[in-house]
């Protein structure tokens, strides 16, 4: 990164700065800073724009038209992916993009033709999701609107993974599984990636019962993959690594985990399954925390969540069972020694970045008072998500304090 620190803020628009930006944003991924992926893909895309690389430039010979296309879009995907991390708007809108999607050609193998146009697709839908379902003028929309957009967007999720299904023995044929073992669960990382967009689109129109439903049945079946693909891949570190840095860290997987929380939390009587989900979730960034210190910081963060809903859920369960016997109200302790009612969780629920309902108020929140999906719910809640990431940023030395434990 010492090279990327040097580089010229106003250096010139030419192929070879364009792949420098890129790769050095490729290494902030890996790095867990979106932030910096951002700012130095953000370089990387108004050189595109100066070179005209985002239009179609039918002048050229058709191998640099194909090399200029699958740059601008490798840059098109980071910016849709790291846009959403962040909670920002695109830096490059789509109406200005008139490049063919990458064609089968001899410049590129057919695998990675492949691969690509699922993820620009991918990318192409992570913009819409910030613009027409969390953006400001979007929650400024009527409920209605937002639920036709939501709608064509799982249609369009749907279709895209249908055709990334039927492209799976193109990509990784079945013969050459064995010697790509690095490679299987990165593949197997889209399933997780698609599921955890449906979370996304979902819970923004979950104002019902039936719609709270499919978003939670999609936040489940992404940690449930995720659990899944721990079990069969975990002891593979550096394909481990690679999967925790491209695919846990940077699709929105936290949006499946930050929904199972909230719904632990409402409903403490609700499915032990959320519990083991978050736990098994936690522990598969285990194998390579000690090796990446931003996988180590996200570690931390979905643990301190794991261990608040562990006790919030705890005390909840007694608490409903001393209202039968009107005994004293249940206690947590923390790693230092103090005390905690219930009541005292909202200002730790709130300082992780998540808005709830005033626990004194509502003692024991069902699903229908808790985080309704109004607009300025959402929207906080949207927020709180994309804070999240920021956090990584941030010195995690204070959070192994942050320890909870039911009496």
């Amino acid at each position: 990164m010492s090279t990327i620190s040097n580089f010229p803020l106003l250096a010139a628009a030419k192929r070879d700065n364009i792949n420098a930006l890129l790769i050095g944003s490729f290494i902030a991924i890996d790095m867990s800073k979106p932030l910096l992926a951002w700012s130095l893909n953000g370089a990387a895309l108004r050189m595109c724009q100066t070179l005209g690389y985002q239009r179609k430039m039918t002048k050229l010979p058709q191998e640099e038209q194909d090399r200029n296309g699958m740059l601008f879009w490798n840059c098109y995907m980071m910016d849709r992916n790291t846009s959403l991390r962040l909670g920002r708007a695109p830096q490059m809108p789509d109406y200005d993009i008139t490049v063919p999607l990458p064609r089968l050609c001899p410049t590129f193998s057919d695998a990675l033709v492949h691969m690509q146009n699922f993820w620009i697709e991918g990318a192409r839908i992570q913009g819409v999701i910030s613009e027409k379902l969390y953006s400001p003028r979007a929650l400024t929309e009527s409920q209605e609107h937002r639920a036709s957009i939501a709608k064509t967007l799982v249609t369009d999720l749907e279709r895209a993974f249908d055709l990334r299904i039927k492209a799976q023995d193109i990509i990784l044929p079945p013969k050459d599984k064995e010697q790509c073992p690095s490679l299987e669960p990165i593949l197997a990382g889209d399933t997780i990636a698609h599921w955890s967009m449906m979370t996304l689109v979902l819970q923004a129109v979950a104002t019902s019962p039936e719609a709270k439903a499919e978003a939670l049945t999609a936040a489940r079946t992404t940690l449930r993959l995720s659990r899944d693909l721990t079990q069969t891949h975990k002891g593979n570190v550096y394909a481990w690594a690679m999967y925790c840095n491209w695919v846990a860290l940077h699709s929105p997987v936290m949006t499946a985990f930050t929904t199972l929380f909230s719904n632990a939390i409402a409903n403490f009587q609700g499915p032990a399954e959320d519990m083991e989900l978050m736990e098994a979730f936690v522990r598969s960034l285990e194998p390579v925390r000690a090796r990446f210190e931003g996988i180590d910081k996200f570690y931390q963060l979905c643990s301190v969540f794991y261990e608040v809903a562990a006790s919030c859920v705890r005390l909840k369960q007694q608490q409903a069972e001393a209202q039968k016997t009107l005994p004293s109200i249940p206690e947590a302790v923390t790693s230092t020694g103090e005390t905690m009612t219930l009541n005292d969780f909202d200002q730790y629920l709130s300082a992780i970045g998540l808005p709830l309902q005033d626990s004194a108020m509502n003692p024991l929140p069902d699903s229908s008072s808790f985080g309704g999906n109004n607009a300025n719910f959402l929207q906080d809640w949207y927020n709180a998500n994309t804070s999240l990431y920021g956090l990584l940023d941030q010195d995690f030395t204070s959070f192994n304090d942050m320890a909870f434990d039911a009496q």
